[in-house]
Order: structure tokens, then C-alpha cells, then sequence
């Protein structure tokens, strides 16, 4: 309503004429057809903005936005590599019985592990002469006081050392897609859930989300999972972490739907098109979580379909 009245007025100060000393109008018709523009130009914009927001919260776009997210992230973490053949194994590491090791608690901070500074963790492993093994896995909450780091090789930490190791761990109140491929599909899930409650009852868009973990597990299916050991460059083991598995995140992609998504017609049926998909183009070391996977699926509903 306010701008249709600025529009009005400012089109109707154009049509104002009147005397103002030696001239015979007193309306400064530039500025005033500057304005004018730049009004009209404002209610475009405005329209665009609100047809943006209108676009972007449909739960298909968000769907989208999530999937794409993830691949990315997926690409990063997970870098390409041909399926065919064996798989390398690189060095290994156990720690030797009695070893000396400091524990590095998180102390005051708590939260969800969002991302790990391995590069910094190798160089200051190498300084130490030690290895830093990283007690929980990327997103896991940690409360206060619980560990998450221990120095394998060293007697004692001072207080330096420690605050450079916080540095090179983050915590947040809440999951992030910096290094959490899980959390990507772990949204999708959600959503999916969240649609095949009996209060909301939406199918559709349960099957959307499906989709999308589609394309993330047959991107995964042809890579590698990372090696829990990282060395430096003299290929001495130096940090070792538990990351996220393909294997895990076949069965997060799949478990709660086929739970919720039961009763429906079209769900687990595009559960089984999926994973019938993933076989056929999965490394064979992923082909026995697909199979479980497909029990997992089978076994809400008795294998029918």
C-alpha cells in the first residue's frame, strides 16, 4: 500500500505546475523522474524477492539444495578413483602395549565435531615425534570433559601443545556440512521421515528424497572410504581417525525409510529400484552392504514386490 501511494504521488508532483518567481514551474522534473525510476525499479525487485523466497522454500528445491551440497562435499572427501581391482592398503598402526599417551578433553566446550585440521594435526604429530589419534568420529557430540584426542608417545602436554590441538578441532552447537557427508543424508532421511508420518502423509516427497539419496550413494559407490591412518611424508603413520564409511552411509540412507515407509506402496518399491541400481554399479567390496541394505528393506514388509 505504501509503495502504491509513493508511486501515485510521485507521478502526480510531475503533473504539478505552478508560478515560483520568474519561472513558471517549480517541480524539478530530473529528480523527480530519477525517483520515479528507481521506485519502479524497487517494486521489480521487490516482486523478484518475493518470487525468489516463494521458489526456494518449495520442499523440492530444499530436497535439491541438500543433494547437491552433499555431492559436493562427497567429491571433496571421497576423491574419484576406478573400482576395478584391488584395493591398495596403505601403512597401519596399533600402539605398542605400555606406550605413554596424554588424553585431550575438550574440557569447558562441548558440542557436535564439525571438522578436523588433519594437515595440521600431521605436522604436529611430526614435531612430537608422536601420533594423534582422534577419539570420535566427525559429527558426534561431545559433552564437557569427555575426551577426543589422545598424543600416543609423549609423557606430557603443556598447556601450548593443548591449545594448538583445540585449534585444529571444531565443535558447534550443531552439525555442519564441512567434512559430514552424513549429515547431508542424514537431512534427506529426516525430511523423508518427517513426510511419512501419518500426520503429513506425503509419499511423494518421501520418493523425492530418495532420488537425491540415489545420486549420492552411486557417487559413493565408486570411491574409496578414507583410510583411518594418515602419514607424513616420510610415510610414517602419524594420525589416525575413524571416518565415515560408505558402508554406513548405505545403511543411513536406507534403514529408517524402509522402517517408516513400510505401509506404503510406493516407497519400498523405490527402495529396491535404487539398491538394484547400486549393485550394478557399486565396487564389489560395497555389493554386501547393498545386500543388507535390500534385507533391511524386504524385511518391513515380507519381501513383497
Amino acid at each position: 500500500m505504501f509503495t502504491a501511494s509513493f508511486v501515485f504521488a510521485l507521478t502526480v508532483t510531475r503533473a504539478v505546475r505552478g508560478d515560483y518567481g520568474e519561472t513558471g514551474t517549480f517541480v524539478p522534473q530530473v529528480s523527480v523522474t530519477v525517483a520515479f525510476g528507481l521506485v519502479l525499479a524497487s517494486v521489480g525487485l521487490f516482486l523478484a524477492f518475493i518470487h525468489h523466497i516463494t521458489t526456494s522454500i518449495q520442499v523440492s528445491q530444499v530436497i535439491s539444495r541438500i543433494g547437491e551440497h552433499t555431492l559436493d562435499l562427497a567429491d571433496a572427501m571421497y576423491p574419484e578413483n576406478a573400482i576395478d581391482g584391488e584395493v591398495e592398503t596403505g601403512p597401519t598402526w596399533s600402539p605398542d602395549p605400555g606406550a605413554p599417551r596424554v588424553a585431550v578433553s575438550t574440557r569447558t566446550r562441548h558440542g557436535a565435531l564439525t571438522f578436523v585440521d588433519y594437515d595440521a594435526l600431521v605436522s604436529f604429530a611430526t614435531e612430537h615425534d608422536a601420533v594423534v589419534t582422534i577419539d570420535r568420529p566427525v559429527g558426534q557430540f561431545l559433552t564437557e570433559g569427555q575426551d577426543m584426542l589422545r598424543v600416543w608417545g609423549v609423557d606430557a602436554l603443556d598447556e601450548e601443545s593443548r591449545e594448538k590441538l583445540y585449534t585444529y578441532v571444531g565443535l558447534a552447537s550443531e552439525r555442519q556440512m564441512r567434512q559430514d557427508v552424513a549429515f547431508g543424508i542424514r537431512q534427506l532421511v529426516d525430511i523423508a521421515e518427517r513426510a511419512l508420518s501419518p500426520g503429513i502423509n506425503d509419499p511423494t516427497t518421501a520418493t523425492q528424497c530418495i532420488d537425491e539419496l540415489h545420486r549420492i550413494l552411486r557417487r559413493l559407490v565408486g570411491r574409496e572410504s578414507p583410510s583411518p591412518y594418515i602419514t607424513d611424508a616420510g610415510g610414517r603413520v602419524r594420525v589416525v581417525h575413524d571416518p565415515q564409511s560408505i558402508e554406513g552411509h548405505i545403511r543411513l540412507a536406507v534403514e529408517e525409510i524402509a522402517h517408516y515407509g513400510s505401509d506404503s506402496v510406493q516407497i519400498p518399491a523405490r527402495l529396491r529400484d535404487m539398491l538394484d541400481d547400486l549393485e550394478t554399479a557399486a565396487a564389489q567390496r560395497y555389493v554386501p552392504a547393498i545386500r543388507r541394505a535390500r534385507e533391511l528393506v524386504d524385511g518391513t514388509d515380507g519381501g513383497a514386490g
